[in-house]
């Protein structure tokens, strides 16, 4: 049997294995790793010994490290006039790098020289931009005007006491032209490495534009989806929504921090603008909307309920983690928070492999955001060059994410509405197919029915006549042949025997008229019509013979009852002076297909039909007519009087 495949809502022969679906998600994730491996091959690392920097143009950028060097303080003891003397120092040998994973102090040492040409116009400070997130606290000796400047800045600088407002940490100096100068900084960081530039004030303005250009980019999307997605969670009450909208906003405060927006807005790293509280809250949301996506609950119960356990112990060491200063606020919810991430991406494998579709979303989704965040990181530690690229790996990433676990919520609201659907066209099959049984088990009751009460008839009447009728012939021949005994005795017992026999005559010709087999259906209406017409009503009757042929016994019967029922009635209560009897074919708008219309219509004083409807003449009218599947239809006549219309379906 062929069916919808509900990954791409094309025809297949069968639905791909599970291990077929884990071959796919693990071909991404190689596919995005081989996309890394090719960034960083673009374009080599520049390599080369500590030289002079010569700035000689505005418009260029200079990586630090080109012609840096560098010192390694293992205690942090050292002093700035013993570092200068020391005889450590190494070339960087390359424009980025990270030495060690844990924090610890780092002296840099550059000398540059400026000889910008002298159609230049200006003497605008040069400026060196420490990359976000580092270093958290900086010192640095730099020459201003042929003076050496002490300088202290970093990310746990208050704003106010920075001498440049920006996302990053930047050190203006101010070389001699023509002279050599030598820059040395000191950086307390965690991890031990740097990422800095040397640039002018306006191509330092260019560069924040772009970087806006593309951060602009990032939040749009963002905020687009958050509404969206926000809009829907209300439309549809769907907890999955709401925790998506959830999993953004953290993740938009995430990169806002990371950014270093929240620093430009007088935060500081001491005052807790990231870390703790804030990846506990992302994680949760993480954990949930993994949740409600994939149905973990209900698909591995006991995984869920680790996974859920796992996700809420972040909760106090969150609460903890705020009270402890950076460096340690990261180690404490770092791990836990890794952890837990970790094990929603292993219940996404495992809903994977018992053929979840949405579960490939998810993991392709997660696959595109780390393949930005280890370029990110391989950026950071100097194994691929700084670029435009590698800078907003990790967003660009998380923007892919964001997109595709919208697509999956999309996915399962259409496989949602597909199943409802379904349900709905199969109680619709359901009600039909019920509708249809409950038809057929009615008409055969009333055909059943109908038939009990024809042989009741039969036999009554065979009865009546055989046995009873019997008997009062017998008594009125032996009363006959009487020879003694009183005459007037006689002829009084002899009355009344040839009464009885009249009468029960008469009760077996209203149970079953035997006219009605005699002379069919047509003789019966013209017998029952003269009946009537001794009285003195004008009666005609109008009957086609074929039509009436068309009906079974008990249909007949019932036309004949019902005919007879409506002419008394007209006697009885109209003070007729016309009767009309009407027996054809025909077909109307409410009965399309042909059926045989029995009519009597008089042109008497007509009636209330709501008054006559609670009578019994009409309910029994009713109740025959409904017994053989027909219906009566009792109204008044144009012109006055009154017309009973019987209409019965042609027997096949």
């Amino acid at each position: 049997m062929r069916r919808v495949h509900a990954w791409n809502y094309s025809d297949t022969d069968e639905t791909p294995s599970a291990a077929a679906r884990l071959r796919a998600v693990v071909a991404a994730v190689v596919a995005a790793l081989v996309a890394v491996v090719a960034l960083a091959a673009c374009a080599e690392p520049v390599a080369g010994g500590a030289h002079t920097l010569v700035l000689d143009d505005r418009a260029r950028v200079w990586p630090l490290g080109d012609g840096a060097e560098v010192l390694i303080d293992d205690t942090g003891d050292l002093e700035v006039d013993a570092a200068r003397r020391d005889t450590r120092w190494l070339p960087v040998g390359s424009d980025r790098r990270t030495w060690r994973i844990r924090k610890g102090v780092l002296w840099l040492r550059v000398t540059v020289r400026e000889e910008l040409p002298l159609s230049s116009s200006g003497h605008a400070p040069w400026r060196i931009e420490f990359s976000h997130p580092r270093p958290f606290t900086l010192t640095a000796w730099v020459p201003d005007g042929g003076v050496v400047r002490e300088k202290h800045d970093g990310l746990v600088t208050p704003l106010a006491a920075r001498e440049v407002v920006s996302r990053s940490v930047v050190v203006l100096f101010d070389p001699r032209p023509h002279v050599e100068e030598t820059l040395l900084f000191r950086l307390e960081t965690s991890p031990l490495g740097f990422s800095a530039d040397i640039v002018s004030s306006d191509e330092s303005a260019r560069r924040e534009a772009r970087f806006q250009w593309i951060i602009g980019l990032y939040y749009g999307l963002a905020a687009g989806l958050l509404i969206y997605n926000l809009f829907l969670f209300i439309s549809l009450r769907d907890r999955a929504y709401a925790w998506y909208v959830l999993v953004v906003f953290s993740t938009m405060a995430f990169f806002w921090g990371r950014n270093g927006y929240f620093w430009m807005n007088g935060w500081t790293m001491q005052s807790g603008s990231s870390g703790g509280p804030g990846i506990t809250v992302q994680v949760i949301a993480i954990v949930q909307f993994t949740r409600a996506l994939l149905s973990t609950h209900k698909a591995a119960p006991v995984a869920d309920r680790w996974l859920v356990r796992g996700a809420w112990m972040m909760v106090p060491v969150g609460v903890l983690s705020a009270l402890f200063p950076a460096s340690i606020r990261e180690a404490q919810v770092g791990p836990f928070a890794v952890a837990v991430v970790a094990a929603a991406l292993a219940m996404g494998i495992l809903r994977l492999r018992q053929g979840s579709d949405l579960a490939r979303y998810f993991l392709v989704a997660w696959a595109a955001f780390l393949a930005g965040s280890l370029l990110y990181v391989l950026k950071s530690t100097g194994l691929v060059p700084h670029t435009v690229v590698t800078e907003h790996a990790m967003q660009a990433g998380s923007a892919i994410e964001m997109s595709l676990l919208s697509f999956a919520l999309a996915h399962r609201v259409r496989a949602a509405e597909r199943r409802a659907r379904d349900h709905e066209h199969g109680l619709a099959l359901e009600r039909v197919e019920h509708v249809r049984a409950l038809t057929a088990v009615r008409a055969d009751a009333a055909a059943r029915l109908v038939q009990a009460q024809d042989e009741h008839s039969r036999r009554l009447a065979r009865d009546l006549h055989d046995s009873v009728g019997h008997r009062f012939v017998l008594i009125e021949r032996t009363l006959n042949d009487a020879r003694d005994g009183d005459g007037e005795a006689l002829d009084a017992i002899r009355a009344l025997a040839a009464e009885g026999v009249a009468e029960t005559r008469e009760i077996a010709h209203g149970l079953y008229p035997q006219r009605l087999v005699d002379v069919g259906l047509a003789g019966a209406l013209q017998a029952a019509a003269d009946a009537v017409a001794r009285t003195g009503i004008d009666v005609v009757v109008d009957v086609d013979a074929e039509a009436a042929g068309q009906l079974s016994m008990p249909r007949r019967l019932a036309a004949l009852r019902i005919a007879e029922e409506a002419m008394h009635n007209a006697l009885r209560h109209a003070a007729a002076r016309t009767l009309t009897v009407t027996l054809t074919t025909t077909s109307t708008q409410d009965a399309p297909a042909r059926v045989v219309e029995l009519s009597i219509a008089d042109d008497g004083r007509g009636f209330d039909v709501a008054v006559a409807r609670e009578g019994l003449g009409l309910r029994t009218m009713a109740d025959r007519a409904a017994q053989v599947g027909g219906d009566v239809v009792v109204a008044p006549r144009a012109g006055g009087g009154t017309r009973v219309a019987l209409r019965l379906p042609i027997d096949a």
